[in-house]
């Protein structure tokens, strides 16, 4: 197995080359999880797919959106910390950022991808808060389900962490839930779904999954 530490070296067997042959048998017409296994869910490849409907299809090409998602994470990282002091960007962080992911292959993965997309929603969370419309929340909200539609576990990490969070704050306090954030969180899930649906549904259609029960003395259902 090599490791990716250039632009011009040797496919890395699993990850990276998991991902181009993925992304490649989309082009191709094939259907994920009906045609051929991932364990990623189908946004990487969509992704992937959709560069290379421009560029044509290149390992260079994957490698450069590789390289554009870093850049990404490390902008957004001096862009949260220099809210945190009330500045507009912090280059310090960026950069200590940036020489961290310098050690990561140039390929893009889809738990960084995953990164980009959760620190893009805190910051568009930021920005609705002081946005006076109650829909521009649909806008972190669809940021966020990007998040899924890139990496499961990272998803589940988030709902896992504000989920809990956001209730104990309520109860503490005793906050009803205000006619303020009713629909704020309404368009949030709104993009959500936006997100995850087109990407989703369709990969279950064309998948053919179907729910089954056999009724016996034990009940089985299969998938």
């Amino acid at each position: 197995m090599h490791f990716v530490d250039r632009m011009d070296s040797p496919i890395n067997t699993f990850d990276e080359g998991f991902l181009l042959t993925n992304a490649n048998l989309l082009l191709m017409g094939e259907v994920i999880h009906r045609d051929f296994y991932s364990c990623y869910p189908p946004g990487i490849f969509l992704l992937l797919a959709g560069l290379w409907k421009v560029t044509g299809v290149s390992v260079l090409a994957g490698r450069f959106l590789g390289l554009f998602i870093h850049v990404a994470i490390a902008a957004l990282v001096g862009r949260l910390a220099g809210r945190l002091v009330s500045r507009t960007f912090l280059f310090w962080p960026a950069g200590l950022c940036g020489l961290w992911m310098v050690a990561l292959a140039p390929s893009p993965f889809p738990y960084l991808a995953a990164v980009a997309c959760a620190l893009l929603s805190i910051e568009l969370v930021m920005w609705a808060l002081s946005h006076p419309r109650s829909s521009a929340w649909l806008v972190p909200g669809f940021a966020l389900g990007c998040v899924a539609a890139l990496r499961h576990d990272l998803f589940v990490y988030i709902v896992a962490a504000l989920v809990p969070a956001a209730v104990g704050v309520t109860w503490r306090r005793q906050l009803p839930l205000s006619a303020e954030m009713r629909p704020r969180l309404a368009w949030a899930c709104a993009g959500l779904l936006a997100s995850l649906l087109p990407i989703w549904l369709p990969a279950f259609w064309q998948a053919g999954f179907t729910w089954s029960c056999t009724t016996s003395s034990s009940t089985r259902c299969d998938t």
